[in-house]
């Protein structure tokens, strides 16, 4: 388990919060990036809108941090739709997925968001806490709009860092410091 010294600048979960249309994507995917290129695995997902499409309104997909594989997350429901496009049979599947890859030798789970499935104790949710109780570090994007969900699940038990490129490379420099140092996962 990690080190929960108040000194120490690693929570067991670190939460970026973002408003609707941040671009906390690629954020996270460079967290991911600095870990994968000191030579370790990570768990988890990051989403993606397919190319050429508008933002709001666009196919998405997650892609796994682990393994590449990319997952079609948005279902066609038509054009006067209203509800969740969301597919949930495929989210079990990344979840499976995930899973597998915390089970084998992650040093850090990063999840896209924490959002409607999520805020209601659905989705990807469990993962959060089956990392931490593995004793490995989080790091999700929270939208504004989730916020009073994310600290009714969450409490005092999250840190908060600016959604910005130092704040997730900090990040994923203090992961890199735990395992050097023994108090983190695989040290």
């Amino acid at each position: 388990m990690f080190d929960l010294d108040p000194r120490t600048s690693l929570a067991p979960i670190t939460a970026l919060p973002h408003a609707k249309g941040d671009k906390v994507d690629l954020l996270l995917a460079e967290a991911a990036d600095a870990l994968r290129g000191a030579g370790h695995k990570v768990a988890g997902v990051v989403q993606h809108a397919r190319a050429g499409q508008a933002a709001c309104c666009s196919d998405f997909y997650l892609e796994d941090l682990a393994t590449g594989t990319q997952y079609e997350i948005s279902q066609r429901l038509g054009r006067e739709a209203r509800g969740c496009r969301l597919n949930y049979g495929v989210l079990a599947a990344v979840h499976a997925a995930v899973e597998s890859s915390l089970r084998d030798g992650a040093v850090a789970l990063i999840l896209n968001r924490f959002g409607y499935s999520e805020s209601r104790g659905q989705g990807l949710r469990p993962l959060i806490e089956h990392a931490v109780s593995a004793g490995l570090p989080v790091l999700i994007s929270v939208n504004d709009t989730y916020r009073p969900e994310w600290q009714a699940f969450i409490g005092d038990f999250a840190q908060e860092i600016a959604a910005d490129r130092g704040g997730v490379l900090a990040w994923a420099d203090a992961v890199l410091a735990a395992i050097r140092t023994g108090k983190g996962p695989n040290g």
